[in-house]
């Protein structure tokens, strides 16, 4: 019961990474609540740290500027698509077979105060120290 929150979290989250809708491209810019929960996907972070300020450049202008491309749309091959597809499947399989658990766990009365207190710390805690970590 305890693990059953962080489950969840990472099988959601991990669909939203696999058709990469916690980053921004062209055109599409993510919610805020998906972005920051892919980079607590990503790098256990609830919120990004500070990157260092960038070094400038010790090379010498040359007074061209380089030639931008052309946006070149990915096209992504069958076995690809296939793939990201089998494994969103497997996310929404895990999905309901946690929540099954869980239900099935709070519908036993003798021992529904235990379960729910191991859910309410398996939620409350990995959020805690989420957000302490930097």
């Amino acid at each position: 019961m305890i693990i059953a929150p962080t489950v969840l979290l990472f099988a959601t989250t991990g669909v939203l990474q696999i058709y990469e809708l916690h980053e921004a491209h062209p055109g599409y810019a993510p919610p805020a609540i998906v972005a920051k929960l892919g980079v607590l996907h990503k790098k256990q972070l609830y919120r990004e740290g500070r990157r260092p300020p960038s070094k400038p450049s010790t090379k010498p202008a040359t007074g061209l500027a380089p030639a931008a491309s052309p946006p070149v749309a990915k096209a992504q091959r069958l076995p690809t698509t296939l793939l990201k597809a089998f494994f969103a499947l497997a996310s929404v399989g895990l999905v309901i077979s946690t929540i099954t658990g869980v239900w099935m766990t709070l519908r036993q009365p003798l021992r529904r105060m235990r379960h729910v207190l191991l859910l309410v710390a398996g939620t409350v805690v990995p959020l805690v120290l989420s957000c302490l970590s930097r």
